[in-house]
């Protein structure tokens, strides 16, 4: 998923559109109307999300508006157990979402050397996630 939605970003033809079409983090209506009350990305997050059975998903983009540079992320949760309540895995798709949104302010303002133009990177900071079984990993394509 991630792959695709950063092809699609970087197709000059339908790019910027396809982008501006997704629900935007701050926007009262749509699919985002509900997430990322409690914190709010400094970046513009554009994204969508997605639920079936034992299934959630969160996909999209984190966009530096003043340099135009962009994180492609995909976040599926697969098989969540009946006990574990769905508000607990949304709150866990958007701390992900904001710590990359964290991680591009920081990279964006220098501090970080320039990483974010090597996606691994970003998943290295989410690594902690991994080994506490908490996500399944999270495929990031890349940044532009």
């Amino acid at each position: 998923v991630a792959r695709w939605l950063f092809e699609l970003a970087n197709d000059d033809r339908i790019g910027r559109v396809f982008i501006q079409s997704m629900a935007e983090a701050d926007e009262k209506e749509g699919t985002l109307a509900k997430r990322f009350k409690r914190m709010r990305p400094e970046h513009e997050v554009r994204a969508k999300t997605g639920y079936l059975s034992g299934v959630s998903a969160l996909s999209g983009y984190v966009i530096d508006r003043a340099s135009g540079r962009r994180v492609v992320f995909s976040i599926i949760s697969n098989d969540k157990p009946n006990s574990v309540p769905l508000s607990r895995v949304r709150e866990m798709e958007e701390k992900i979402v904001l710590m990359i949104d964290v991680w591009l302010a920081a990279d964006t303002a220098g501090a970080l050397g320039g990483l974010a133009r090597n996606s691994p990177s970003i998943v290295m900071l989410l690594a902690p996630l991994f080994r506490t079984g908490c996500i399944t990993p999270v495929c990031l394509a890349g940044c532009r």
